[in-house]
């Protein structure tokens, strides 16, 4: 067993822009094809933030462990 990633970024169901920038934007799927099959997904969590202008920004956080 080796060490644990985690990884929490704009969820697939964001915005694509953030301050002018064009966003990556991922779903579970996507983080779990991304790091490959040393790594096992544990824990994958969906959740909004509400910024203090009252905006919503979905979010996705996930831990990983390598096999």
């Amino acid at each position: 067993m080796g060490g644990f990633a985690v990884i929490e970024t704009f969820s697939i169901d964001g915005a694509e822009m953030c301050c002018g920038l064009k966003l990556r934007r991922y779903s579970e799927d996507m983080l779990v094809e991304l790091l490959g099959e040393n790594w096992q997904l544990l824990r994958s969590i969906n959740h909004v933030y509400t910024n203090p202008s009252g905006g919503e920004r979905p979010y996705i956080s996930t831990v990983f462990q390598r096999k």
